[in-house]
């Protein structure tokens, strides 16, 4: 991610994680052709593969992108082999773990966002209003979406020519993975499914890196999000989403930028002030410096009020709070888990537990199991493969569930179903929604 100019240079596979990728690629292609085959032959899958690849996965554009992930997971999963779990999960036991907001916390106002709407509302209030900075951190470009590029191509930009200093980190791998989609098939291209997508993603890329050399120097500056694992090696991805002005207001949670127009309302943002937002604005800059080696003056709350803070009504104007940040490694230091384990462990009445995809790790499942056997209701909703946007965790998924079932079996756990008509086969969706 280093600078050598306003935008790092856009992420592209190496000849190894080539090689790796057309792999996989030729292995999940058999595996689905395979599917269809025996499906259209003898009315189900023959295969043992995940039926979702080719169900719920239907491009074939979108199985290039799920390949792209497995270049972060498989090293990980080879990494992970003969790894002691419960010495691992022993690190956080109730003892060990701590909650980090307490009565003497730093507190600050927060309210949640509640749609889709309201969230590039207060987006684009924060762009157009901010006067000194502009940090965005984010895992994914939805390059697809009117609105993502409205914001990154435009409204950003015209910050920046307006003398906001604006700093944008992606996570690299999605955009190797989107780059590799939109160039490697060369003459082959407009043959293959999806050339419309790859198309937008070509031109997005060039784009943004004209858009970001266009504004005055210093102003606009794009880089992208690169680490691995010091002891094993493997990539780590950045799953940060942050968005903050003028180090007075920012916006943290599930949402890349934006939610994206199938997510809608179910993603957990929220929108915080005060102290909580220059906190984070310094939290950005440390990543920045990090990943880019550019030192960002002091991340200072702006004197002026941004314009759209007199319109703001907050659910909590003093809510306590604690930063942290966790780049688990593979001797599993993990600050947010074990402050989610101390809160669990802290439970009195009840538990309700959203969890976006991959598995429910050890630590959670002995958690969630002691709160059960104290009497405390559980309540979990987990994707299901109809609804997670990665289809590769999903072995994982299930066998977390499976193992807080037999842990607690009072405990209630929830998988969502299709998203809509047709996703799946009906004789399917009675035993997915509300599977319990």
């Amino acid at each position: 991610g280093r600078l050598d100019g306003a935008c790092a240079h856009i992420p592209t596979f190496n000849d190894e994680e080539r090689r790796f990728f057309r792999l996989a690629l030729a292995r999940a292609w058999g595996m689905r052709a395979f599917q269809q085959t025996s499906t259209s032959l003898f009315g189900s899958a023959a295969s043992p593969g995940c039926v979702c690849t080719f169900r719920t996965c239907k491009s074939y554009y979108r199985l290039e992108n799920e390949c792209a992930e497995l270049l972060m997971l498989a090293p990980a999963v080879k990494a992970l082999e003969g790894f002691n779990t419960r010495e691992w999960a022993a690190r956080y036991s109730s003892d060990k773990v701590t909650w980090p907001v307490s009565g003497a916390s730093a507190r600050a106002p927060v309210r949640l966002i509640g749609s889709r709407e309201e969230h590039l509302a207060q987006v684009r209030a924060l762009i157009e209003g901010a006067t000194t900075s502009i940090c965005v951190v984010a895992g994914y470009a939805h390059v697809e979406s009117p609105d993502h590029s409205e914001i990154i191509l435009k409204l950003l930009p015209a910050a920046a020519r307006r003398g906001v200093r604006v700093r944008v980190l992606f996570d690299a791998l999605p955009f190797k993975g989107q780059h590799n989609a939109a160039t490697q098939w060369g003459m082959l291209a407009p043959l293959l499914p999806a050339q419309k997508n790859r198309t937008v993603v070509a031109e997005y890329l060039t784009e943004l890196r004209n858009e970001v050399e266009s504004c005055p120097e210093g102003t606009f500056r794009v880089a992208f999000f690169e680490a691995r694992c010091a002891e094993a090696g493997y990539l780590v991805k950045s799953h940060v989403k942050l968005f903050a002005a003028d180090g007075r207001l920012a916006i943290i949670g599930g949402s890349n930028m934006i939610p994206t127009v199938m997510a809608g309302k179910n993603d957990c943002d929220c929108l915080v002030g005060g102290t909580a937002a220059s906190d984070l604005s310094t939290f950005f800059s440390a990543m920045w410096l990090e990943q880019t080696g550019e030192t960002l003056p002091a991340a200072l709350p702006s004197s002026t009020p941004l314009p759209c803070e007199q319109n703001i009504v907050w659910h909590d104007t003093s809510a306590p709070f604690a930063t942290g940040s966790s780049r688990p490694s593979i001797l599993g230091d993990d600050p947010i888990l074990a402050a989610s384990v101390a809160l669990i462990d802290s439970a009195t009445e009840e538990v309700c537990l959203c969890y976006g995809f991959s598995g429910l790790m050890a630590p959670l499942v002995y958690a969630l199991s002691r709160a059960s056997a104290r009497g405390v209701r559980v309540r979990v909703l987990l994707n299901s493969h109809f609804s997670c946007d990665l289809r590769p965790p999903m072995r994982d998924l299930a066998a977390g569930a499976r193992a807080l079932l037999l842990a607690a079996p009072t405990a209630e756990v929830y998988l969502t179903g299709p998203r809509q008509p047709g996703d799946v086969r009906e004789e399917e969706v009675g035993t997915t929604q509300g599977s319990h």
